[in-house]
């Protein structure tokens, strides 16, 4: 499916706003994933139109929560096709940097037979690392500051 130009800058605020470019844990090292969150089901399920992945339901801890849903989109021919069409897009500064060290060094890193030599698992590791790195300490990780403005 050919996405629009619309299409992807709508899908680049989204993930802005609710996504998250992350790797996720997979036997010895991690895999790609993008994911999203929102008490707005239509929203994901515009999001599995234009990019695949799946939507599942999120448990409600309390009954006065709204139900929400959780969209994931994984495996890295998906990952990489959806951050080609928002990264140029995106204005978040973080994700765009994890979005943009995905697309230019995973395949890189990442043996097509998914053995690793040591030097490669080496390699590997040191991606992962810089990957978790960027914007580490922001947000919710941010330790408290000792002056408050």
């Amino acid at each position: 499916m050919q996405i629009q130009d619309a299409e992807s800058a709508w899908a680049a605020g989204f993930m802005d706003g609710d996504g998250c470019i992350s790797l996720a844990r997979r036997n010895r090292f991690k895999r790609p994933e993008i994911v999203a969150d929102s008490t707005d089901r239509e929203l994901l399920e515009e999001m599995k139109r234009l990019f695949g992945g799946t939507i599942v339901i999120k448990k409600k801890y309390k009954e006065h929560h709204r139900q929400a849903w959780h969209w994931r989109l994984h495996g890295s021919d998906r990952v990489r096709a959806m951050l080609t069409a928002v990264l140029p897009h995106m204005r978040c500064q973080v994700k765009k940097q994890r979005g943009q060290l995905l697309l230019d060094e995973w395949r890189e890193v990442t043996p097509r037979n998914g053995h690793y030599t040591e030097e490669a698992a080496s390699r590997k590791l040191d991606f992962e690392a810089r990957f978790a790195a960027i914007g580490a300490g922001r947000g919710s990780q941010r330790t408290p500051s000792a002056t408050v403005l």
